[in-house]
């Protein structure tokens, strides 16, 4: 959930700053000693653009993405996120 807030934009980058609000579904496309992939499905909001500012804009919805995380014994470290929500 850090590492979406520090890199992911919502809606083709007109909500800057979305955080996971709710993890709604969670599955395992692959998993390795080495690397762990997951396809998640959330409910984000955007901390500024929360739609009641009179710009149009509803940065708050379900959408998807996939992680890479790396693993290293039972720590795990997310090195790669879909650039863009999947739908």
């Amino acid at each position: 959930m850090r590492h979406y807030e520090r890199h992911a934009s919502e809606q083709h980058g007109r909500c800057l700053n979305p955080y996971m609000d709710a993890l709604t579904r969670l599955e395992i496309v692959e998993g390795t000693e080495a690397r762990l992939v997951v396809d998640a499905r959330y409910f984000y909001r955007d901390r500024f653009m929360d739609g009641g500012d009179g710009m149009g804009v509803d940065c708050a919805g379900f959408s998807e993405r996939r992680f890479t995380l790396a693993r290293a014994g039972n720590d795990l470290r997310v090195i790669e996120m879909s650039a863009t929500a999947r739908r």
